[in-house]
């Protein structure tokens, strides 16, 4: 039933963050992925709703000409979910990555340090895991155009209708609205706005576990809180390598780094948290 994400195999990618990031990956040894809800701007998250919204209602009207009662009932279960856009993006926690590895735009919005990360070391699965438990985690490129995204969502929810027919057929209609979720779901946290696509973004989505869908977590073990720039409490969950040690390959500081904090901090960071020979570049 539950199709996961093909394997990636991502190119280098780089992460620009402010100092007090920069100190808190390099001391976890970890990736931090923020609850979607807490992003900085929160309408990104909407807006692959807001498309997922817009297949549904159409496939909604498609069933609904076709005589299609079982699959009508569904996709209006589906439908009414999408619309709890808050308490859907709750569950999400993502990671964001550029391509970009000299971008004066990602300095000026994100922080004045670059960390280079190599995330392509193995061509089974993603090298990231968690302590969290969860259902999927995967890394993917986002899509900022509009045909790509509606053509992607549409993709998922044909193999959604080929397996509701299969179950619908052996009499397992209760399981539908279920599928629907598992196969729709995780593609709205990898599309954004085109007016954001000069951030090059992929994104890292993790979805942990639920005793029931949109309700609790099986478990808050793993779900860790800090404090963004603004004070605001925020919740995360790490990710860590399946094996070995967090692979950063350098880190830069930007035009705007702190005076107090340079190549000689980062580089003694760097060898207590026990990263040996990283690079850092001005």
């Amino acid at each position: 039933m539950r199709e996961r994400p093909k394997p990636i195999n991502p190119p280098l990618l780089y992460h620009y963050t402010h100092r007090t990031a920069l100190s808190g990956i390099l001391s976890s040894k970890s990736i931090w992925a923020t609850d979607a809800r807490q992003l900085e701007d929160p309408s990104e998250i909407r807006y692959g709703f807001e498309i997922a919204q817009e297949i549904l209602s159409d496939e909604l009207t498609s069933a609904d000409k076709s005589g299609q009662k079982s699959m009508h009932a569904c996709l209006e279960i589906g439908f009414s979910e999408m619309n709890l856009v808050s308490d859907c993006s709750s569950d999400a926690y993502v990671a964001c990555f550029c391509a970009d590895p000299h971008s004066d735009f990602h300095y000026r919005k994100f922080g004045a340090y670059r960390i280079e990360f190599y995330l392509s070391p193995c061509q089974v699965e993603f090298p990231l895991t968690s302590r969290a438990n969860y259902r999927h985690i995967w890394l993917e490129k986002v899509l900022y155009e509009p045909d790509l995204q509606r053509q992607a969502l549409r993709k998922r929810l044909q193999v959604f209708r080929r397996r509701a027919e299969e179950f619908e057929s052996l009499g397992f209609t209760f399981i539908a609205d279920s599928m629907l979720e598992t196969v729709l779901n995780p593609r709205v946290y990898i599309v954004k706005r085109p007016a954001l696509a000069a951030e090059n973004e992929w994104r890292g989505v993790f979805l942990p576990k639920m005793d029931d869908w949109w309700s609790r977590y099986e478990t808050e073990q793993g779900i860790h809180t800090t404090l963004n720039k603004r004070g605001h409490e925020v919740r995360y969950v790490e990710l860590v390598p399946r094996e070995g040690i967090l692979r950063v390959r350098s880190i830069c500081c930007g035009p705007n780094s702190e005076r107090d904090f340079g190549t000689e901090q980062i580089n003694r960071l760097l060898l207590e948290c026990g990263f040996a020979s990283v690079p850092i570049a001005i």
